[in-house]
């Protein structure tokens, strides 16, 4: 899968005076923390580990505690590094209630945590089924955040890139375009993103036949790379 914006859950810290929850709470963040550090260090087995301490900490904390979707969501995205689908799905699909549950069905982190399922799916090489979940998807982000939100951007890039892979090319260009304009407003013409997504359009515009156009966007993403520019993170607010 094409790299786009990387988006990061906020955990909520809750205060409380000492006893049997506050130490929950640390092992929860300790775990948490661990299992992130693992992750980006590409060490998934250790990931792995740390994620199903917290998330088995995260448990004792109920389904009405957001700290339980979001170890859910983490655990998720290490099977699906190993491409252990069929179990990231399931901690997926269970996120994606939870959140509706908490924070209702229009909120902009079922957007979210959809979209995630449907980028599994895309992973696993169900194209048909993730197409519908990003339509899901975009329909409640667009609402919750407005048409102009980083995160609609992100849906239209992977429904996009989806439409691509169904050959659905007149479908998926105006996706293209739509995210680059939400990109480079939010992020500025030469962040990472950008020359990531230039790079799928012009993939597009190949099998299109435009070859000129794309070898012209193929040359700007050479040169937004040759600025080697870092590539943080979005925190989604919660």
């Amino acid at each position: 899968m094409p790299v786009k914006l990387k988006f990061i859950l906020p955990f909520i810290l809750i205060s409380v005076l000492g006893g049997p929850i506050a130490a929950q709470e640390s092992v929860w963040l300790r775990e948490h923390r661990a299992g992130a550090a693992a992750r980006k260090r590409g060490q998934l087995e250790d990931a792995e580990r740390h994620y199903e301490k917290a998330l088995k900490e995260a448990e004792k904390f109920g389904e009405q505690d957001k700290r339980l979707p979001e170890s859910l969501h983490n655990l998720a995205l290490v099977y699906k590094l190993q491409k252990r689908y069929s179990e990231a799905e399931r901690l997926f699909v269970r996120a994606i209630e939870i959140y509706r549950r908490i924070s209702g069905p229009d909120h902009h982190i079922v957007a979210f945590e959809i979209e995630n399922l449907a980028e599994l799916y895309v992973a696993a090489g169900k194209i048909d089924e993730a197409e519908p979940l990003l339509t899901q998807s975009l329909a409640i982000a667009e609402k919750a955040r407005g048409a102009e939100h980083l995160l609609v951007a992100n849906i239209v890039s992977s429904l996009a890139e989806v439409y691509t892979k169904q050959k659905k090319y007149v479908q998926a260009e105006p996706l293209y375009q739509r995210g680059l304009l939400i990109y480079e407003k939010s992020l500025g013409a030469d962040h990472w993103t950008v020359a990531s997504l230039l790079e799928e359009y012009a993939g597009l515009l190949k099998k299109m036949g435009r070859k000129d156009e794309a070898k012209a966007m193929e040359e700007r993403v050479k040169e937004i790379r040759a600025k080697k520019l870092p590539h943080e993170p979005y925190k989604i607010p919660s």
